[in-house]
């Protein structure tokens, strides 16, 4: 089954420079609406023209997804435009623009990484090979030569200083600190970024993201509900998900520009911001939709596959498919999957429609419990056998509607004729045995996947 989840990003910015004085950057009560809240943040699907997110992957070129875009043909032609990326681990690699690859109606999506044939986006060569896999962000060679990667150290879960603990208990005093996430100290102490959620108070949830350079401290506030079902960019136990960073200074140190990845259980974000004198502004490049349960049209995922060969084997749990192969074997526009376990010798073949598999008959037999001889043709399969009491052979024909069994039972009184479990006569189940041609034989000459719990 296909999970889409609704929600909404309650992500409104209040950013204000506070010096040492009495400035204070809420004058709100915490309870108050996100909609009271004041947002100097660019709207939804604003385009940066400076930066795009890219990922890498050990196996396959870097991409990037692009969310659904008035002029796409333009879109295409900036991201031409970037030959550098500067990723996690503080590199700068060359890239290159190779393609444009369109998915099948499922573009800006991330999904844990996978199904990258199924998204919209530009694929980029570069000899860039991470072995884990790695992610950064696009720029052009100008950028580049008028910026440099700062250099930076991560305390994680770190506790505040006593300066920015003093700025919190001043500016939020009816708050309380549920914990403090993160200290990024960038150039040796010439700035730093701390995070800090706080406790629920009423419906509300605050964190924030503090940038703090010559004794200023610039303030990005993220709301979201106090309960563990917010749609505030969280996971399932309502916890903030901060930031990671990428911070580029001016070759001259005029300014930062802060770019961030923040990613949850069914969201991918990417923004920046931009340090400048006295102000710091935030951009929202994308926000990409994760699902949970993901149905690709190209491929079938694991589970879906791994939960339909068990039913087609009467949920035998030492038996699994080794690999599969996917195809459309009488060219109707309906795919067809062909799996099998070599070990015991088992297979079968399933409708694959809209990322959804329907069995359409399989070489093993629930009524008999026995293995049955297992026939491919381009337009269907035929099964037989059984044991000494009962022998059935059943006709199925590939596509795209509603599957038909013929069914012939012979183990009784007489022999019985059925279509989808309705009596019908011999010459009906014969003429649709007739109807199947071009047998399959050589069957390892498909095109098999490896039939693995990471895809």
């Amino acid at each position: 089954m296909k999970i889409n989840k609704s929600f909404y990003f309650a992500i409104p910015m209040v950013l204000t420079a506070c010096g040492n004085s009495n400035q204070t950057t809420n004058e709100q009560s915490p309870t108050a609406s996100t909609e009271a809240i004041s947002t100097n943040e660019e709207a939804d699907g604003g385009c940066n023209e400076q930066s795009a997110y890219i990922g890498f992957s050990a196996n396959e070129n870097p991409f990037h997804v692009i969310i659904n875009t008035d002029n796409q043909e333009k879109e295409i032609e900036r991201l031409k435009k970037f030959t550098k990326a500067v990723t996690y681990s503080n590199k700068i690699v060359d890239v290159k623009f190779k393609e444009f690859q369109a998915g099948e109606n499922n573009a800006g999506a991330f999904v844990a990484d996978q199904y990258r044939d199924e998204w919209t986006g530009v694929v980029y060569e570069s000899s860039y090979k991470p072995k884990d896999g790695d992610g950064g962000f696009l720029f052009t060679d100008e950028y580049i030569k008028s910026h440099r990667i700062a250099s930076k150290s991560v305390d994680e879960m770190a506790r505040l200083s006593a300066d920015d603990g003093d700025f919190i208990s001043e500016h939020y005093p009816n708050l309380r600190v549920a914990r403090a996430l993160q200290t990024v100290y960038l150039e040796d102490g010439d700035a730093k970024i701390f995070t800090v959620q706080f406790e629920p108070s009423g419906n509300k949830t605050l964190a924030i993201n503090v940038f703090v350079k010559n004794g200023k401290y610039f303030v990005n506030e993220e709301w979201g509900s106090g309960d563990q079902y917010s749609t505030w960019n969280v996971d399932d136990e309502g916890e903030y998900h901060y930031p990671d960073f990428i911070a580029m200074v001016a070759n001259d140190k005029s300014h930062y520009d802060l770019y961030y990845t923040k990613a949850a259980i069914e969201s991918f974000t990417v923004g920046k911001y931009h340090f400048k004198q006295d102000s710091i502004v935030p951009t929202r490049i994308a926000c990409y939709y994760q699902t949970v349960d993901y149905q690709s049209k190209r491929e079938p995922n694991y589970w879906n596959l791994k939960y339909a060969w068990k039913e087609a084997f009467d949920g035998d749990d030492n038996c699994a498919p080794k690999e599969y192969a996917v195809m459309d074997l009488n060219n109707d526009g309906c795919m067809e999957v062909i799996a099998r376990d070599k070990a015991n010798n088992r297979i079968a073949v399933f409708k694959f429609q809209e990322g959804h598999l329907s069995l359409y008959d399989c070489n093993y037999s629930i009524e008999t419990g026995s293995t049955l001889s297992f026939d491919i043709y381009k337009n269907g399969v035929i099964s037989s056998g059984g044991v000494a009491a009962l022998s059935i052979k059943t006709v199925s024909a590939f596509t795209p509607n509603e599957i038909t069994r013929y069914v012939e039972v012979m183990g009784g009184p007489k022999i019985e004729y059925m279509k989808n479990n309705v009596e019908i006569k011999e010459s009906e189940f014969e003429k649709a045995a007739a109807q199947m041609k071009d047998q399959v034989t050589n069957l390892e000459s498909l095109d098999w996947e490896r039939f693995t719990e990471s895809r």
